[in-house]
C-alpha cells in the first residue's frame, strides 16, 4: 500500500522540465480527398500555414500512397543495391540463427528476389518492402534509407509521454501516461488491441537485437538526450517513429474506462514538396538532373610510390547504432528531405551537466564522459556515447584524461566503489572502448577477434590492397591484409589466401569466411590523439594493478548499449568479471541483456564501402601499369559484376545506407557463432520506477542497493546464461554463448501474464485524474 501511495504521489508531481506543445491544432486541415491529387492537398495545406512545418499524417501518408511506380529503374536499383548488401556479414546465420537468437529468423537475399518479382503500383510500397526486409536483422549498423520513405519523418501528438512504471523495481510494470489531464491509470489497450502486444509489435520495427532493449525504446529516454540526440529521438520510438505509425489517430484505452486520443503529424521537408505525385516522385526520387553521372565511375585516387593519397580513416571508428546516433528511428529524415550531407557536422559543446542529472563532479565538454558521486562509498561514471563525431582532433584523449580523472579522483576521496552508467550509448569510436577497458585493466590486452563474410567483392579487394605495405595497410583497414594483425595482436599474415581463409574448407553458416583476425593493430593504430593505453606512443598505465576490484564496480544500462558501446562491456564483462544490471525491458520477469544492440564489430555505411572500391580500382590500374598481373580472366569478370557503384549513380534516389561488415567473436568461447546471435544475461535486472525516469541518476542508488545492499532484483534475472554466476556454476559452458537463453525467453511468457496481472492489481485503482509532469 505504500508504495501504491508513493507512486500516486510521484506522478502527480509537476518537477520535471517542460517541453511546450507542439503547436499544431489538428483541425486545421482536413484528410485529403480521393478525387484530388493527394499531394496537391499535402501542398495547399502546407502553403495554409508554413510556419509550422507540421501537417496531419494522414495527408502525407495519402501523398506517399500516390507516388508513381517505375519498374525497369526498380528492377536496376534492386540490382545494384544487392551489391551493397553482399558486404553485410550475418546474411546466412539470419537464415537460420541459433536457439540463443532472441528475435526472428530473415531471409535477406530471398527477400530481395519477393521484391523483385512483386508488381506494384507505388514506390512508396516498393520502399517499405526494403526498409521493412532490411529491418527484419534488427541489425543498427545495417539499413538503407528509400527515398519516398526519406521525404516525411512521422510522429504522434507529444503532450502526452508513455512509460512504462514499475512500484518497486521489482514487480512487473505497468503503462502510464504523463501529460496535461491524463488519467492516472494503467493504459490497458491501445487502437483496440492489447497494450503490450501493440507495443511489442511496434518495437519490432526497431534494430535492437534484443526484444526488451527494444521495449525500453519505445518510451522517452533523458539519457538518450545526453547522448547528443534530439528531443525528438529522446522521445521514444512510440511519440517518434519516423515511420507512418498506421493510423491517423492512436487512441488509448485505461483501465478505468477512459480513453485519450493521439493526433499523428508529419513534419514536413524545408523545401516542401511538389504539387503533384509526379512531382514529389521526381524531385525526391529519381537521380538529380544537375548531377551527371556513370555506372562505372573512374577511380578517384592515384597511387604513387606504394602510398594512396587522401587515405580516409575508417567509418569503423564511428561504428554507431543508427537507432543510438541522434535519429532515434533510423529513418534519416532531415530537414532537407534527406539530403546527404557531405560536411561532417560539428559538435556542440554543452554547457552544463546533462538535463536532469546531479551536477557533476567532472565531465568533458561534451558530456560523454561524466563524473558524479552518489555517495560517500560510490563514484560513478556516466557515458551516454563514445562517438568523436564532429568533435576536434584530439577529443578521443580528452575523453580518456577525464576517465582517468573521474577514477583517481574518486579513489583519492575514498571512494572504494563505481558505477558505470551505458544507458543509450549507441557506440562511437571503438578506440575509446580499448583504451577505457585498458584504464581498468592496464595488465590485459583487450581481445578482439573478427571475420568478414566472403564475396567475389571482398576477395578481388583483398587482393588488390596487397599492393600496400604495412603501415598504409593498417591505415587503409579493413581488408588490406598485410596491416592486419590476429587477436593475439602478435600474429600477422602471410599472404592473401592466409587472409581469406582460402586453404580452409570449412563454411559458417554454410558461407565462407576470413580468418579471426584483430578489430586492429593497437600498436599501428594508437596514436596521442586517438589513444589506447600502452600501444604506440601512448604510455601505460603507471601501475598494472587494477583501479578496482571487479566485484567493486558495477555497468547499468537500459539495452540499448550497441556497437562500440557492447565493445566494451563484453570486455569489461567477459575479460574483467565485472557485473552488470539491466533496466526495464518487457512487462515480465525473467533475464534480460544490457548489450541489447548490434554486437557487430565494424559498421560500413556506402559511401565508404565505394571508396574502398575506387582505392582497389585504383590500385589495380596501378598494377595493370607496372605490368603486374593480379587477376584470372575470371576474376576480373566476377570483379567487374560484383563491384557496387556510387549511390549517385543508382537510377532511383538511395540516401545512404550502411551494413555490419565484420562480426564479432567471445575469446575462449565460439568462434564460429557471432556475438550478435549469442546471449549475455546480465546478473541483476530492474524495472523503472516513476523516479527512475523522472530522475535517471535514482537508478545508480537502485543498481547499488539491489547488488551490493543485498536487495534483490527482479524474480528469475540473476544466475541465468551469460551471467558471471552462471558461468561460475557452468564452467564449460562457454559464458555468453547462452545456449540456455531460449528456456529463459520461453520463461519469460510463461510468466508474463501473471506478472502483469500482479501490475495491474497493483495499480489499476488508481483513477485519480492528475496533471502529471513531462518527462522530457
Amino acid at each position: 500500500m505504500r508504495n501504491q501511495i508513493a507512486l500516486v504521489s510521484a506522478l502527480r508531481l509537476a518537477g520535471a522540465v517542460s517541453i511546450p506543445h507542439q503547436g499544431v491544432n489538428s483541425r486545421d486541415w482536413e484528410q485529403s480527398s480521393s478525387a484530388t491529387d493527394a499531394c496537391t492537398t499535402l501542398n495547399e495545406a502546407i502553403q495554409q500555414n508554413p510556419q509550422s512545418g507540421l501537417v496531419r499524417g494522414q495527408m502525407a501518408q495519402d501523398c506517399l500512397s500516390a507516388l508513381p511506380f517505375q519498374s525497369d529503374p526498380a528492377s536496376r536499383f534492386l540490382t545494384e543495391l544487392r551489391k551493397y548488401i553482399q558486404f553485410q556479414s550475418t546474411l546466412e546465420v539470419l537464415k537460420a540463427p541459433p536457439k540463443s537468437y532472441t528475435s526472428s529468423a530473415t531471409d535477406i537475399l530471398g527477400g530481395l528476389d519477393r521484391i523483385g518479382q512483386t508488381t506494384y503500383s507505388g514506390q512508396y510500397q516498393f520502399d517499405l518492402d526494403i526498409n521493412s526486409l532490411i529491418g527484419s536483422a534488427n541489425d543498427g549498423h545495417f539499413y538503407a534509407y528509400m527515398c519516398s520513405t526519406n521525404i516525411f519523418s512521422f510522429n504522434r501528438d507529444t503532450s502526452y509521454q508513455m512509460i512504462s512504471v514499475s512500484v518497486d523495481g521489482k514487480a512487473a510494470p505497468a503503462l502510464y501516461v504523463s501529460g496535461d489531464a491524463a488519467p492516472v491509470s494503467p493504459v490497458t489497450t491501445i487502437n483496440g488491441q492489447k497494450a503490450e502486444d501493440y507495443l511489442a509489435n511496434a518495437a519490432g520495427h526497431i534494430s535492437s537485437q534484443d526484444p526488451d532493449a527494444r521495449w525500453n525504446q519505445l518510451f522517452p529516454s533523458l539519457a538518450l538526450l545526453a547522448s547528443g540526440a534530439d528531443r525528438s529521438a529522446a522521445l521514444g520510438y512510440f511519440l517518434s517513429p519516423g515511420i507512418w505509425p498506421g493510423s491517423n489517430t492512436t487512441v488509448l484505452g485505461f483501465a478505468n474506462g477512459t480513453t485519450l486520443s493521439l493526433d499523428t503529424f508529419a513534419k514536413v521537408p524545408m523545401r516542401g514538396v511538389q504539387t503533384s505525385a509526379q512531382g514529389v516522385f521526381q524531385e525526391y526520387c529519381l537521380p538529380a538532373s544537375k548531377t551527371t553521372v556513370s555506372s562505372k565511375r573512374a577511380a578517384t585516387r592515384t597511387y604513387k610510390n606504394n602510398k594512396i593519397n587522401k587515405i580516409k580513416k575508417p567509418y569503423e571508428e564511428e561504428a554507431i547504432d543508427v537507432n543510438g546516433n541522434g535519429n532515434g528511428n533510423g529513418n534519416g529524415n532531415d530537414d532537407d528531405g534527406g539530403e546527404e550531407n557531405d560536411e561532417q557536422q560539428q559538435a556542440t559543446p554543452s554547457p552544463s551537466s546533462p538535463a536532469q542529472y546531479p551536477p557533476t563532479v567532472v565531465r568533458d565538454q561534451y558530456n560523454q564522459m561524466n563524473g558524479f558521486y552518489l555517495d560517500d562509498q560510490t563514484a560513478v561514471m556516466f557515458i551516454p556515447s563514445f562517438s568523436a563525431e564532429g568533435q576536434p582532433a584530439g577529443s578521443s584523449a580528452t575523453f580518456a584524461d577525464v576517465a582517468t580523472k573521474i577514477v583517481t579522483d574518486a579513489i583519492a576521496s575514498g571512494r572504494k566503489r563505481l558505477i558505470i552508467d551505458v544507458s543509450a550509448n549507441g557506440g562511437g569510436d571503438i578506440i575509446r572502448a580499448f583504451d577505457l577497458f585498458r584504464l581498468f585493466f592496464p595488465a590485459q590486452v583487450p581481445y578482439s577477434a573478427t571475420r568478414f563474410r566472403r564475396s567475389d567483392a571482398t576477395d578481388a579487394m583483398a587482393t588488390a590492397y596487397g599492393y600496400l605495405d604495412v603501415q598504409d595497410g593498417a591505415l587503409v583497414y579493413p581488408l588490406a591484409w598485410r596491416g592486419q594483425v590476429a587477436p593475439d595482436q602478435k600474429t600477422h599474415f602471410a599472404s592473401v589466401d592466409d587472409f581469406l581463409n582460402s586453404t580452409s574448407s570449412a563454411l559458417q553458416f554454410g558461407t565462407s569466411v576470413s580468418a579471426l583476425y584483430a578489430n586492429r593493430d593497437y600498436a599501428a593504430t594508437s596514436t596521442v590523439h586517438d589513444p589506447i593505453r600502452g600501444y604506440g606512443p601512448v604510455a601505460a598505465s603507471s601501475s598494472t594493478s587494477p583501479p578496482y576490484s571487479p566485484d567493486d564496480i558495477l555497468i547499468v544500462g537500459d539495452g540499448a548499449c550497441a556497437s562500440t558501446c557492447t565493445t566494451f562491456v563484453n570486455l569489461m564483462t567477459n575479460m574483467g568479471g565485472v557485473r552488470t544490471v539491466a533496466f526495464g525491458g518487457r512487462p515480465a520477469t525473467g533475464p534480460m541483456q544490457i548489450m541489447g544492440g548490434v554486437r557487430g564489430a565494424q559498421s560500413l555505411d556506402y559511401a565508404t564501402v565505394y571508396q574502398y572500391v575506387d582505392m582497389s580500382n585504383a590500385l589495380l590500374a596501378a598494377a595493370a601499369q607496372q605490368n603486374v598481373r593480379s587477376f584470372t580472366d575470371q576474376q576480373k569478370a566476377n570483379w567487374q559484376d560484383a563491384q557496387p557503384i556510387a549511390t549517385d549513380a543508382f537510377p532511383l534516389r538511395l540516401y545512404g545506407g550502411g551494413v555490419n561488415f565484420r562480426n564479432a567473436y567471445r575469446e575462449g568461447g565460439d568462434d564460429e557463432t557471432p556475438l550478435q546471435f549469442q546471449y549475455q544475461a546480465a546478473d541483476c535486472r530492474l524495472f523503472y520506477t516513476y523516479d527512475n525516469h523522472r530522475r535517471p541518476a535514482t537508478t545508480w542508488r537502485a543498481a547499488a542497493d539491489a547488488v551490493w545492499g543485498g536487495k534483490g532484483c527482479v524474480d528469475g534475472s540473476t544466475g541465468q546464461p551469460g551471467s558471471r554466476a552462471y558461468a561460475a556454476a557452468h564452467p564449460s559452458s562457454s559464458g555468453g554463448s547462452g545456449s540456455g537463453s531460449g528456456s529463459g525467453d520461453d520463461k519469460k511468457k510463461k510468466n508474463g501474464a501473471a506478472g502483469r496481472r500482479h501490475a495491474h492489481g497493483a495499480l489499476g485503482a488508481m483513477m485519480v485524474p492528475s496533471a502529471v509532469a513531462w518527462l522530457l
